[in-house]
């Protein structure tokens, strides 16, 4: 799945998210009944409600027919963006030994990219890399647009991510150009920096 795709359910899911906390519905959907282990329901009550789930809810007496009285939808999915946000802020970085990590789980051990030093990769090799990431389900580095006051190091620090990721600083740019010239952005106020997420 591309970064794009990922980013079109991640909004239509927000827009759920957004539908269920305006119409006030309680319970769970029926298809959540008998879907989670016992671990899972206390996970999402923990979340919910607080580290301190057991002793208000006594879970160890209760059924998870019971224990699923206290959710509903929108708070199952409101654990799972959560979740989802947790995974895609692990920075992960380019380095040898993740490299041979992701040739290794490919059975691609042999792969040139595995004997030449990361300083001599080129735009060829990268992109080489970044496919051999897709196939074995490894983070990809993403472009977006900020604030031209946040620096590199200070990507993951932010309060709000870009609304949306590039898979390339040249479609990045571009974006940032198109937007700049409707008057979305001042040139003078943004700029492009990268981070790794999952793929």
């Amino acid at each position: 799945m591309n970064i794009n795709t990922q980013q079109v359910f991640k909004q239509m899911f927000e827009i759920l998210k957004d539908f269920l906390e305006k119409s006030h519905q309680k319970g769970i959907h029926p298809v959540f009944e008998k879907y989670f282990t016992r671990s899972e329901i206390i996970e999402i009550l923990t979340f919910v409600y607080g580290g301190n789930v057991e002793k208000p809810f006594e879970i160890v007496k209760l059924r998870n027919e019971q224990s699923l009285e206290y959710l509903s939808t929108l708070n199952i999915l409101s654990f799972y963006l959560d979740t989802w946000e947790q995974e895609q802020n692990k920075n992960i970085a380019l380095n040898i030994v993740s490299v041979h990590q992701t040739l290794k789980q490919l059975g691609l051990q042999t792969h040139y990219l595995g004997q030449k030093s990361l300083k001599d990769w080129d735009e060829y090799d990268h992109n080489n890399y970044r496919n051999l990431q897709r196939k074995a389900g490894k983070p990809q580095r993403v472009f977006g647009i900020y604030d031209a006051m946040v620096k590199q190091d200070d990507v993951l620090l932010v309060d709000k991510q870009p609304f949306r990721f590039y898979e390339s600083e040249k479609q990045a740019t571009e974006a940032m150009d198109e937007f700049c010239k409707q008057g979305s952005y001042n040139p003078n106020e943004v700029h492009i920096l990268s981070l790794y997420k999952p793929i």
